[in-house]
């Protein structure tokens, strides 16, 4: 067994923003590829990616960390780290994370999620934000990214021993 490392909750914020806004460039070349494979818009597919990537962050986040275990610090951040992207980009970033953080959670959160699995439910939504409908081609990208992704996540959030800050 690995012995866990100490981090502190803003480097795992930092971590997590990381995670969710830093693409390579061959990813958003192969997500432009697709796109235009596809006839959907290369713009949205790209955004709606990061936005999928954003709320698999943030359930993995509530899934992992139980309250009071460096939690409330973590999210607390990692929501300064949204508001200042918001900030520099001049854009209502935060207000569209939101939606797709509730949309997505609500996805999650209803009934057709265990019928057809979280993965393919996950898949299925990210699709049809998209506007592909059911695409498989983005059925199966949106589920199988949010798949990899909440594993990795929660392995991450697991092996590490989060350090609280203090206020002072």
């Amino acid at each position: 067994m690995s012995e866990r490392r100490p981090v502190t909750t803003a480097e795992v914020a930092t971590l997590l923003i990381e995670t969710v806004c830093v693409s390579g460039d061959s990813e958003t070349q192969a997500l432009a590829e697709l796109a235009d494979a596809l006839a959907v818009s290369a713009e949205l597919l790209i955004s709606e990616m990061l936005f999928l990537r954003a709320f698999t962050v943030e359930f993995a986040l509530t899934l992992t960390l139980a309250e009071g275990h460096g939690r409330e610090q973590v999210e607390a951040h990692y929501g300064q780290h949204w508001e200042r992207i918001d900030h520099e980009s001049g854009e209502q970033v935060v207000p569209a994370l939101e939606e797709h953080l509730q949309f997505y959670g609500e996805i999650v959160g209803e009934g057709q999620a265990s019928a057809l699995g979280l993965a393919t439910s996950v898949g299925v939504a990210f699709a049809q934000r998209c506007g592909a409908g059911d695409t498989q081609e983005l059925v199966l990208l949106g589920g199988r990214m949010f798949g990899a992704l909440l594993e990795e996540v929660s392995a991450l959030l697991t092996e590490a021993e989060i350090t609280m800050v203090s206020d002072s």
